[in-house]
């Protein structure tokens, strides 16, 4: 799945959003590819370097997610797989189902 988004991306088949937000104190930009009105994958950049992508399925679940930082190489999980580390400012996460396009330039999921 994330292959085929990726690909279906570098060919223009998808229509991208772009949004700045300031989030709990944290400037934060939003990526989101789109199939029509449906987000497909969703990527989340803080100004620290931080990025959180994630990959959603046609029923808008969350497959696929991906986070690096200045200091963590980038490491690729299937939904479900949770981590150690203190989870960060919701505004800062990824929700587990696909966000609306409208909900994109709001700090809340």
């Amino acid at each position: 799945m994330v292959d085929d988004i990726e690909r279906r991306a570098a060919e223009g088949q998808l229509r991208q959003e772009r949004r700045r937000l300031s989030c709990d104190g944290v400037s934060v930009e939003r990526v989101a590819l789109l199939d029509g009105a449906r987000v497909v994958k969703l990527t989340i950049r803080t100004d620290d370097g931080t990025v959180h992508e994630g990959w959603y399925d046609e029923a808008g679940r969350l497959q696929t997610d991906r986070r690096s930082g200045p200091r963590r190489p980038a490491e690729l999980t299937s939904e479900g797989e949770g981590t150690d580390e203190a989870a960060p400012a919701p505004s800062l996460t990824l929700p587990s189902w696909a966000p609306s396009p409208a909900a994109l330039p709001r700090c809340g999921w």
